[in-house]
């Protein structure tokens, strides 16, 4: 997509607001999950209001599929963008493995000082955190 390319080949772009982008699904904002994972320059991305786990017409091995991908696309982001501060993931319909696997490399991850998470239907179970 356009967009997409501009993203990946703007380098003075440091803060990027995509919420509410309505992609209308996870297959519909994959080219700007591919280009995030990428980034090294952000230093703060919203995604708020984007769906990353619908994908219409799909198997549920199909669906599980993608959300694991979308799931390795943030772990990438966070995990090798060492500027990124701030991150908002509000109402994108993350599930608890999606969630599970973006915390996992959260103690790798020293510049992220704030990220966001309301509003999503991941089930957390304090004691494993």
């Amino acid at each position: 997509s356009k967009l997409a390319s501009y993203i990946e080949n703007n380098r003075h772009l440091r803060n990027l607001d995509l919420q509410w982008l309505q992609a209308g699904s996870l297959l519909g904002i994959t080219p700007l999950l591919e280009v995030l994972a990428g980034n090294r320059r952000l230093r703060s991305v919203n995604l708020s209001w984007n769906i990353l786990n619908r994908t219409a017409s799909l198997s549920a091995e199909e669906i599980l599929s993608q959300q694991d991908w979308a799931a390795d696309q943030l772990v990438s982001l966070v995990k090798y963008n060492k500027k990124l501060m701030h991150l908002d993931l509000s109402n994108t319909g993350l599930t608890t493995l999606m969630f599970n696997k973006f915390v996992a490399v959260w103690n790798k991850v020293m510049s992220l000082v704030s990220c966001h998470f309301s509003g999503n239907p991941f089930v957390l179970e304090i004691e494993d955190y």
